[in-house]
């Protein structure tokens, strides 16, 4: 009877987001994490309220920057682009592949912005293990022709501990591999179910009953 009662409390507090759900967070993720450093620019330097003229200067950023994913192009990151391109409604021409960074390409020197974007970070490993050699050899590749270039990470999940790793998280060179990292949702451990600070169980006696089940 405890076991089924455990049970039922933690699927009562279960965290599920649908696509609806997914496609708004990527709008935030747009608009909140990319867009809204441009904006707070564009209204120190231009004395301008005209539409027209922050469109343009949108479009130009966007330009300059390129957004790409996470890993394999089979894995859940193609998917992922793909909607925040449909919500946000962004030219396919602003989407790449880190690879077409490591090809000599002069129109890969107007590039001023690299954003990758993940659904999840549980630590921040895999996003560092995948990404590392390939933002190596970019930044070389721009340092030799002396052209800088910001690498951004944005996820729509990811745990404290995983920012944490992929703020800090240096190179071979001692640098920091991503210029900026965010979030959408950051969960703490109040979101590991069997921390002490537990929000889906507050009996320590039922947290050490579960752990030997």
């Amino acid at each position: 009877l405890k076991e089924k009662r455990l049970a039922l409390t933690l699927l009562n507090q279960f965290m599920f987001y649908d696509l609806r759900e997914i496609r708004q967070a990527l709008k935030s993720l747009f608009k909140d994490l990319f867009l809204a450093p441009y904006i707070s620019k564009y209204r120190k330097q231009y004395d301008s309220y005209s539409m027209k003229d922050y469109t343009t200067y949108i479009e130009e950023v966007l330009k300059k920057t390129r957004f790409l994913g996470v890993g394999n192009p089979s894995e859940s990151s193609s998917l992922l682009l793909y909607f925040f391109r449909q919500k946000n409604n962004i030219s396919k021409d602003y989407f790449t592949e880190s690879c077409q960074f490591l090809m000599e390409n002069p129109e890969n020197n107007n590039i001023e912005n690299l954003i990758y974007i993940d659904d999840l970070s549980a630590s921040g490993s895999q996003a560092t293990r995948n990404l590392c050699n390939i933002i190596n050899r970019i930044r070389e590749i721009r340092e030799e022709s002396k052209i800088d270039i910001n690498i951004s990470y944005f996820t729509l999940f990811a745990t404290s501990d995983a920012l944490k790793h992929l703020k800090d998280f240096k190179d071979k060179n001692g640098k920091k591999l991503f210029d900026r990292v965010d979030s959408i949702f950051e969960l703490d451990s109040t979101y590991k179910v069997f921390s002490q600070e537990s929000r889906y169980i507050e009996n320590n006696i039922d947290k050490e009953f579960f752990k030997n089940l």
